[in-house]
């Protein structure tokens, strides 16, 4: 089942907390922090090196997602994505990777942010219903 057809479901099945205002703004806040420095990081050491549609160790991991435009990359804010390396990148960008993983911890440590298989900022927004 694709990304946007599990939301569906969730949305169908009721399956939604409800969530204070402030709460919320906070969280996304945190997402959105998160989220530009890990960009800044990956901007910084390019460690997926993607020239002619090919990464360091062949085709990038991210060829079929269904949020990837061929000429722009990613569509979406993955906080997930943004924090995940193959094991190649990690060889050969070791600092990259550990202040990956340092970001990693920070985000595993805040409540509500999905950090699952290629999960998105909307993945935060359709869990709640956002109250007052």
């Amino acid at each position: 089942m694709n990304i946007k057809l599990k939301r569906k479901h969730a949305l169908y099945c009721g399956h939604r907390k409800k969530l204070p205002m402030e709460e919320f703004l906070r969280m996304s806040k945190e997402y959105d922090e998160l989220y530009n420095e890990a960009d800044h990081i990956l901007k910084k050491f390019n460690p997926c090196h993607i020239e002619n549609g090919r990464c360091l160790s062949g085709l990038p991991c991210c060829e079929d997602c269904e949020f990837l435009s061929r000429k722009n990359g990613c569509k979406e804010k993955s906080l997930a994505c943004k924090l995940w390396l193959c094991e190649e990148a990690k060889a050969m960008f070791p600092e990259c990777a550990s202040l990956l993983d340092k970001l990693k911890k920070v985000a595993r440590n805040i409540p509500h942010i999905p950090l699952g298989e290629r999960s998105i900022k909307e993945d935060i927004l359709f869990r709640f219903d956002v109250v007052g």
